[in-house]
């Protein structure tokens, strides 16, 4: 390799290291965010944070061998240790999703079965040369481990929806960029151009070019990444409703699921569209769809004891709550649902948190509002639906 070409090569192979570097501390930082909420599908964090980190170890040790030794016994500890580290990146990836809450996607005694796989080249690399034909062979199941990642992937991305979807889509569109730039990049383009010269030299440059682009285009998907919900939570959701406590009125609602809502839309300023009634008659629906607590929820929601009710089973539905926050007057969020899914929870609480921040000078006044100024509420509906993905 000329002198020329090396300058040139090795601070673009430190600047893709840096990015991927980046990108799998990002991907850490945010299964450590969200592994309190316990959603199973956060583990795809993990899954990415794993695979990039071991791919970027073993990138940066061939960097090493290539630059930095000559002695023939360390660029063979040091080739066998690089081949570890990157088979070793889908093995931490199958191994993050191989749980329950993938089984939508891929079952996970088929993903065990592919990590048993992919750990008979890494054994084997102890007992045959990594340059021997049989050893070569056995790399053909790294292939496949590539292979499942990228249906599982696709998978994933047919099941999501979206931001989720997009930024899962533009993960593995930097992927697949990144992949083909790291097979331009490797030793085997030099039996193909007959050695080190200029046409490999050249071939090198444009791979690292790729793979940078790649992982920049995988940073900007994962870039405010949030939480990997439940499949098919939002088909769990039937009405949201904010409840004024210390007026025991209804002041907004919005309905998911007409089939299940025990309340017809409501019109802004707290009415029910087609009823000039107000919020009694909406408080009078409530109790007569057999809601039984559900009159109390709007008197005082587990005011008993000085604790706070956060979920009531009655029939086929759940409700559940969640209460005003510091120096707010009493206000209640009830969301219905016909499955108690964790993602609910979360959802009503991001809700609650988003409602609060947007209206918090009004809310502090909520008592005293009438008719015309409940209607501000009604302009929540946009933003509630940035919460749906």
């Amino acid at each position: 390799m000329g002198f020329a070409f090396r300058e040139v090569h090795i601070p673009s192979l430190l600047i893709a290291v840096i990015i991927g570097y980046q990108i799998a501390i990002y991907f850490f930082q945010q299964y450590r965010k969200s592994k309190h909420e316990q959603f199973p599908l956060n583990k795809i964090f993990l899954a990415f944070g794993l695979f990039f980190s071991c791919l970027l170890a073993g990138f940066v040790i061939r960097v090493v061998y290539n630059y930095y030794t000559s002695d023939p016994v360390l660029v063979d500890v040091l080739s066998m240790l690089a081949i570890v580290m990157v088979m070793a990146s889908t093995v931490g990836f199958m191994s993050a999703v191989c749980n329950t809450g993938f089984a939508a996607i891929i079952q996970p005694r088929f993903t065990k079965g592919m990590i048993v796989l992919n750990l008979v080249p890494i054994a084997a690399i102890f007992f045959l040369h990594y340059k021997s034909e049989l050893y070569q062979f056995l790399l053909l199941t790294y292939a496949g481990c590539l292979l499942f990642m990228l249906v599982f992937q696709l998978r994933l991305i047919k099941k999501a929806t979206g931001g989720i979807k997009k930024r899962l889509a533009t993960i593995l569109a930097g992927e697949v960029m990144l992949g083909v730039s790291i097979a331009l990049g490797s030793e085997q383009i030099a039996a193909v151009f007959g050695g080190y010269n200029q046409a490999t030299e050249t071939t090198w440059l444009v791979a690292i070019y790729g793979a940078i682009v790649g992982l920049t285009i995988v940073f900007l998907g994962t870039f405010k990444f949030p939480a990997f919900l439940e499949f098919d939570w939002q088909d769990s959701l039937v009405q949201l409703l904010v409840i004024d406590g210390t007026r025991s009125r209804l002041v907004y609602s919005y309905t998911f699921n007409s089939s299940d809502a025990i309340l017809p839309p409501m019109a802004p300023g707290g009415q029910e569209r087609g009823d000039p009634g107000g919020v009694e008659p909406a408080r009078e629906t409530l109790a007569s769809h057999g809601l039984a607590g559900i009159d109390d929820v709007i008197q005082a929601v587990g005011k008993e004891d000085g604790k706070k009710v956060e979920k009531i089973a009655q029939g086929r539905l759940t409700i559940l709550l969640e209460h005003q926050g510091d120096g707010l007057p009493p206000i209640t969020y009830a969301l219905l649902v016909n499955r108690d899914m964790r993602s609910a929870d979360y959802f009503l609480s991001s809700v609650k948190a988003h409602f609060e921040a947007m209206y918090r000078g009004i809310l502090d006044t909520l008592p005293s509002l009438k008719g015309e100024g409940l209607k501000l509420f009604g302009g929540f509906d946009a933003a509630l639906k940035g919460h749906l993905g």
